[in-house]
Formats: C-alpha cells, sequence, structure tokens
C-alpha cells in the first residue's frame, strides 16, 4: 500500500477530510511531527533499508533513496522538472492529491 506523509495539520475536520481521500486512493496516512520532517521518508514510511539521520541537507532525493523506495514497493512520482522549496512542494502534492480525488 502507498504511504501518505501528513504534517502541520492544525483542523482535525480537515485532515478528516484529507485521510478519506487517501482512504478513496487506498493511500495509507502517517503524521509526521516536527522533529521528523527532516529524515528520509523511506524511514518515516518504514521501510526496509532506511535508517534515521542526524544531520540533513536539502536538495532532494539521491538515486539511492529513490531506488530503495521503488523496491519497497513506493510509487515514485514527480512534480515535474523544477525543484520546489521544502515549504511549497507538499502544498503543491497535496493540491494533486486532492485534485485526483476529487476534493476540489
Amino acid at each position: 500500500m502507498a504511504c501518505a506523509l501528513l504534517y502541520n495539520f492544525k483542523d482535525a475536520a480537515r485532515l478528516q477530510k484529507v485521510r478519506f481521500a487517501l482512504f478513496k486512493l487506498s493511500v495509507s496516512g502517517r503524521i509526521v511531527a516536527p522533529e521528523e520532517l527532516s529524515q528520509p521518508i523511506g524511514y518515516l514510511c518504514d521501510l526496509e533499508g532506511f535508517s534515521p539521520v542526524e544531520e540533513t541537507v536539502e536538495g532532494g532525493f539521491s538515486d539511492e533513496e529513490v531506488l530503495l523506495a521503488q523496491r519497497a514497493g513506493l510509487q515514485v512520482c514527480t512534480l515535474g522538472p523544477r525543484i520546489l522549496r521544502c515549504e511549497t512542494a507538499p502544498l503543491c502534492a497535496l493540491s494533486a492529491l486532492m485534485y485526483a480525488a476529487g476534493e476540489f
């Protein structure tokens, strides 16, 4: 099952709507605490081969991270060729997800 990482939801009703949209797409959701935001996605999704890191850098996923995620069954997708800021990338991804689920 695909995994969606959710964070910064202050409105319980909105979180419930997002979880329902994910459910309709057969995607599990995991709430990520603020202190976990710098960890590898594979680790946050409990995938084998990923471990927590103490120091992180910006710049996207390494080829190894993408390969490990694919081997673990994650569906890799992209938001296009642009490199988005960490503040805006989740909004773009969530917008695409909600559009796909008919929640617009």
